[in-house]
């Protein structure tokens, strides 16, 4: 089974091989990753500011998404989408969400 941390390492992947001028999103992201039953499990930073960096932690981001592992894993394998995901309730955003939305050309290629 794909994990939280698969996904990570591929967005990181992905992201890092872009030429950073032709990159449009530079945001910062704090997901907070839970159990089926809602409880935090782990909570990693997706940092496009200036370098591409993801780590586990906590600290500022421009937008926070709260979601399952499963829900994570079902974005990065392109079962649904961010958008569709926020709006069936499955990921709830502190922040703007179209900088969320922003999110899926990032995730638009990891099932390639």
């Amino acid at each position: 089974m794909v994990s939280a941390e698969d996904v990570f390492a591929k967005i990181e992947a992905r992201l890092t091989k872009l030429d950073p001028a032709k990159r449009k999103n530079f945001n910062n992201y704090k997901f907070i990753i839970t159990d089926d039953a809602g409880t935090v499990q782990k909570t990693w930073l997706l940092q496009l500011k200036d370098d591409v960096k993801v780590v586990v932690g906590d600290g500022a981001a421009d937008c926070t998404l709260k979601l399952s592992e499963k829900v994570l894993c079902d974005v990065g394998s392109g079962a649904i989408t961010i958008s569709d995901a926020i709006s069936q309730g499955k990921i709830t955003v502190d922040g703007d969400k179209e900088v969320a939305i922003l999110l899926e050309n990032a995730v638009s290629t990891l099932k390639e």
